[in-house]
């Protein structure tokens, strides 16, 4: 089995953004907001020529969303239910030109961003130090295969001087670890589960002035890692009765046990 899952997370990720810049309708799913309008009973009457519902809460929210004064450089027609993000089609031109990079380990200079950052972090062994998995014959030789399932943990952190570009990623990022999961546990990495901690600016920019945003997911998983060696003297002795001249029984321990 593999030592590390670092270039496995990686595919991961990059499989994931191809499927997306692949069918761009995946953008659509993944940055959407419902407005949730007609959620309400249907009161409509027999005779009427447009449906009438029950209007709840998020019908009222709406109506009052229209009225709420606008920001500077917005437009009458500019949809400002969502979030800070750039529009959907924006972020599908973006992704198109994207020069963002994936590394193994951590940036080092301003022109390595922006970067997504993937470093083993802690391993923890589930059991005792190397429980034994089984002993066989290796091309004549008896062999036996040690190893652990090992509690690990990756940190994956997104590096960029730019806020929405950290939010985009945050939610790709998320897409292709859920996309493939199974894959990832096909491979060994098993039970994974990921936290995500805050937006934070880079401590080590900040330094040299630079004002970078980081954030950086904790993805955790179960590793079964194994290792194979030669066995080489004795792993025990066998006692074997045998009969002596004067004929009373004696013990022998020269018989190996491998």
């Amino acid at each position: 089995m593999f030592i590390t899952a670092e270039l496995l997370i990686e595919y991961a990720i990059r499989i994931g953004t191809n499927d997306i810049m692949q069918d761009l309708t995946i953008i659509d799913e993944l940055f959407k907001a419902d407005k949730l309008l007609n959620q309400g009973m249907d009161l409509t009457p027999p005779d009427a020529s447009e449906p009438i519902y029950e209007k709840l809460i998020m019908d009222e929210f709406q109506a009052k969303l229209k009225n709420v004064p606008r920001k500077q450089g917005e437009t009458p027609f500019q949809e400002i239910f969502a979030n800070s993000l750039p529009s959907i089609d924006d972020i599908k031109a973006y992704l198109a030109t994207a020069a963002i990079s994936i590394i193994h380990g951590f940036p080092r200079q301003p022109n390595d961003l922006p970067t997504i950052s993937i470093t083993l972090g802690s391993e923890d062994e589930e059991q005792y130090l190397g429980a034994k998995y089984d002993t066989g014959d290796i091309d004549g030789n008896v062999s036996t295969i040690v190893g652990a399932d090992m509690v690990s943990q990756y940190h994956l952190s997104i590096i960029t001087t730019n806020y929405d570009e950290l939010v985009i990623w945050y939610h790709l990022i998320k897409y292709c670890l859920w996309r493939y999961r199974h894959a990832l546990e096909a491979y060994g990495f098993r039970e994974q589960s990921f936290t995500w901690m805050d937006v934070e600016p880079s401590a080590e920019y900040l330094q040299a002035g630079l004002f970078v945003y980081q954030r950086t997911c904790i993805l955790r998983g179960t590793k079964e890692e194994q290792i194979s060696f030669k066995i080489s003297g004795y792993s025990g002795l066998d006692s074997v009765l045998i009969a002596t001249e004067n004929g009373e029984d004696a013990y022998s321990t020269e018989k190996p046990i491998t």
